[in-house]
């Protein structure tokens, strides 16, 4: 899979929240289904690190950076 910016995760599953992803077809659709699918990844990746990142940005809140 190749490198799917974090602006294009949103705006692809915000258009697939709103239904404007409906109307897609041939690459559009298949570029909307990838930036999905590196979404759906990305939101694994959170979850098995959450602590992790939870830690960090509480540790980030408190000054440490």
């Amino acid at each position: 899979m190749t490198k799917v910016s974090i602006q294009s995760q949103i705006a692809a599953v915000e258009a697939a929240a709103f239904g404007k992803a409906a109307t897609y077809r041939g690459t559009q659709k298949d570029l909307h289904q990838e930036h999905l699918r590196a979404a759906a990844q990305t939101l694994r990746f959170v979850r098995r690190h959450e602590d992790a990142i939870r830690e960090m940005a509480e540790g980030r809140k408190g000054g440490a950076e």
